[in-house]
């Protein structure tokens, strides 16, 4: 849905740390992130179905960290 507090959602990652189906390639050493998320699967998993065209919707919430001033790697 265009509305990110609306159900059925699935996390991607929490707390910086992937959640099932979702691989984190880099995170907190760099200044990118990247990670893959096998939708389909995640969505299954999550009670979602697809149709042929269907569209999924995907919100982000990011943090901001400053790597001269913090360690910026995730503990998971």
């Amino acid at each position: 849905s265009p509305d990110q507090s609306s159900a059925p959602f699935y996390q991607v990652l929490d707390d910086a740390c992937p959640e099932t189906n979702t691989y984190v390639i880099s995170n907190g050493v760099s200044t990118e992130v990247k990670f893959n998320v096998y939708v389909y699967d995640a969505a299954v998993a999550s009670g979602i179905t697809f149709g042929n065209m269907d569209i999924a919707y995907v919100h982000c919430e990011m943090r901001i960290c400053d790597t001269d001033a913090e360690n910026c790697q995730p503990i998971c």
